[in-house]
């Protein structure tokens, strides 16, 4: 029996409701609030459940993880990367449990461009639960950065073979390679296959047009251009999880993929502030940012960029060009006064 007593005071105390009418424990709370978009009020809510020392150690390490998912969602990778980290390293979580966060964190590293460390726990993910589809998918996706395209393709085929619900990502993906390897007629077959599983995704339609052919005109002519480099980091948040012995056998949640898109290696100039719901917000962001950054954003120019995240809708992301500040030493005085800040690739 894991501190539910504990559990509903706490709720209760933070909801204002009488205890009787608090059954839901704080894991179930805040991953409410991660599905709501809320990274903001989840990070509380973990925050506020995780400062009780009594907590016993399987709920501290799912508090952690979710907690993790908030910092990730908040664009506050540093932050994720200790959560998810501190969790696994209890050793509290149950096997399936383990192997979503060694994703989690794989994913976290994945953005922060530390692309082998990924594989690591991508891998490990795998070993756990070798039908985990997307992190198969995400494996692939990293190989395939690398240039060890071999890897990549048997990934991708596997992910579709253990019944990724959302088959357009490893589709997707073989499709690249497919384009980088010159063999024009399998790319369209796949990307055909992307948009058969989903005939609304995006980037699929966008290489057909580009390689010259409507999504619906198989017998078109080809024309092969290399393909666009970009960057895209695709995790929608999870449903409320359970832990394993309680999930029914007939669940069918999985946990969030991340697009194969090609990423490029660009020259990491750009820093990330946040993301928010919109523009508005992410302006009122910037003009908060800059009175607590001081001196160091003075001179720098903003950038909002909308990102369609599949599950959870648009966010616009908060960016701006380090210029000859160097985004490296632009982010470390950043984060030494407390703001969020994280590199990208531009």
């Amino acid at each position: 029996m894991r501190s539910i007593l504990f559990c509903a005071v706490l709720f209760c105390a933070i909801a204002a409701l009488p205890t009787a009418a608090c059954a839901a424990p704080p894991t179930d709370e805040v991953m409410a609030a991660l599905h709501s978009g809320d990274g903001a009020h989840a990070l509380a809510l973990a925050t506020v459940a995780l400062s009780d020392r009594n907590l016993p150690p399987y709920d501290r390490a799912r508090l952690l993880i979710d907690r993790g998912l908030a910092h990730e969602m908040l664009g506050e990778r540093d932050g994720a990367l200790l959560d998810f980290t501190e969790a696994l390293n209890s050793r509290a979580l149950s096997p399936p449990e383990e192997a979503l966060g060694l994703y989690d964190r794989g994913v976290t590293l994945d953005e922060l461009s530390r692309t082998e460390d990924a594989i690591g726990d991508y891998s490990a993910a795998i070993q756990i639960e070798p039908s985990l589809s997307t992190a198969l998918n995400n494996r692939a996706n990293a190989y395939r950065r690398l240039g060890r395209l071999a890897a990549a393709r048997q990934d991708y085929a596997a992910s579709i073979a253990a019944g990724n619900p959302h088959s357009e990502y490893p589709n997707f993906g073989l499709g690249q390679i497919a384009e980088t390897s010159g063999d024009v007629n399998a790319a369209r077959a796949y990307y055909q296959a992307a948009l058969a599983a989903n005939p609304d995704f995006g980037p699929a339609k966008e290489r057909m047009a580009t390689l010259g052919v409507s999504a619906d005109a198989s017998d078109a002519p080809i024309i092969l251009r290399p393909p666009r480099e970009g960057v895209i980091h695709l995790r929608p948040p999870r449903s409320v999880r359970r832990p394993a012995a309680t999930v029914p056998a007939n669940d069918t949640r999985v946990p969030p993929l991340r697009s194969a898109l090609n990423e490029g290696a660009g020259n990491g100039a750009l820093v990330q502030l946040g993301a928010w719901r919109s523009q508005g917000e992410a302006a009122i962001a910037w003009s908060r940012i800059a009175r607590v950054a001081a001196t160091d954003l003075v001179g720098l120019t903003p950038q909002v960029v909308a990102a369609d995240l599949p599950g959870k809708g648009r966010y616009y992301r908060l960016r701006t060009d380090a210029g000859a500040k160097g985004s490296g030493a632009l982010c470390a005085a950043l984060r030494a006064k407390g703001l969020a800040c994280l590199v990208v690739r531009n």
